[in-house]
Order: C-alpha cells, then sequence, then structure tokens
C-alpha cells in the first residue's frame, strides 16, 4: 500500500506521517527531505548560482533555502523556473523509492498530486488559514506575507486534486490521531 499524504505547509502532514509511521509501520518518503538532498547535490548548486544568485551563499558554498523560498514566493516566473529544474528529480527519486519491496509506504509533501506518481490513497489535510499562518511563523520564522503567497501558491496547485480522505488538523493531537486511525481501519479493510 502507498499512501500520499499531502496539504498546505503547516496543516500537519509532519505529525500526521510519524503518527502512521509509528503506530502502522508504515516506511515514509519525505519529498522535503528528498528535496534538500537535491539541492545539496553540485549541479543543483551550480542551478542556483546562475538562476537565483542571491539565493547562493558562496562562502558556505551551499543555497540559502529561506532566501530562495523568499525568491520563489514572491515571483510565479522563478517559481515555475525552479519547480520545472526541481519537480521531474524529485519524481525520479520518489520513483526509485517506491519500486523497492517495501510493502507500506507513506509518501509524504505538500504538492504531492502534482508530482503523478502511482498511490494507492490520496490523504489531504488541512486547517484555516489563519492557523496555518500562526504554525509556520512559530515553526519557520516566517513573515506573514511569504507565508500567505505560499499558501496561495500551494492553494493554485492543489485545487482539483485526488482526495480520497481528508483531515481537518484544527484541533489539538488527539483529534488529528483519532482521524487518522479512521481512515487507517477504512484503508486496511
Amino acid at each position: 500500500m502507498i499512501i500520499g499524504i499531502y496539504g498546505f505547509i503547516g496543516s500537519g502532514k509532519t505529525t500526521a506521517t510519524n503518527y502512521i509511521v509509528e503506530k502502522y509501520h508504515y516506511q515514509v518518503i519525505d519529498l522535503d527531505e528528498i528535496s534538500r538532498q537535491i539541492m545539496h547535490q553540485k549541479a543543483s548548486k551550480e542551478f542556483i548560482k546562475t538562476y537565483f544568485n542571491q539565493a547562493y551563499n558562496p562562502e558556505k558554498k551551499d543555497v540559502d533555502r529561506k532566501i530562495l523560498r523568499e525568491i520563489i514566493f514572491n515571483s510565479p516566473l522563478e517559481n515555475q523556473k525552479l519547480s520545472q529544474y526541481m519537480w521531474p528529480k524529485i519524481k525520479a527519486k520518489v520513483g526509485e523509492l517506491i519500486n523497492s519491496p517495501t510493502k507500506n509506504i507513506i509518501i509524504d509533501g505538500a504538492i504531492l498530486p502534482v508530482l503523478k506518481l502511482p498511490l494507492d490513497k490520496y490523504i489531504y489535510i488541512y486547517a484555516h488559514e489563519k492557523e496555518l499562518v500562526r504554525r509556520i511563523n512559530l515553526r519557520d520564522d516566517a513573515n506573514d506575507h511569504t507565508t500567505l503567497e505560499l499558501i496561495k501558491y500551494q492553494d493554485f496547485l492543489l485545487n482539483n486534486c485526488p482526495k480520497d480522505f481528508q483531515i481537518e488538523n484544527n484541533q489539538n493531537l488527539e483529534d488529528l490521531y483519532r482521524q487518522i486511525d479512521l481512515i487507517m481501519s477504512k484503508i486496511s479493510h
């Protein structure tokens, strides 16, 4: 069984994924982690130096992801440029991983459906915009403008994506876990 969990930044995907991994013994594929690995490759650093120079830190010889985020979420054209570079690489890596002999896999990624991977079930997790902004600003020390631009961009990408199950995550962890357990009981039957 390959489950995909997706939704806006700050919606609780990682918390939900960690719960599923721990309680239901799924192997996780984290698209953010894959993205970070790809971004650390020499070819990716060269791409960033060429097209997003201000997001490349020559002293550290690495990409400043916070600056890159500011750039791409304030310019749809720049976002598209980075997406066209990264998405095929992410999709290829996930393709390799899901073809492993592991039985149960959960893939965690904000815009997972955009990659059009062969998944058995999609779980969409969401929260109210005000709650998303609060969580992201607390976790990432982000500003409201960048956060709202990111949410707007993700909303555009996620519009009309497949949803086998939905989780509204505006409450507490117990409520989130209860909703996950209900979904997992339906999936396992």
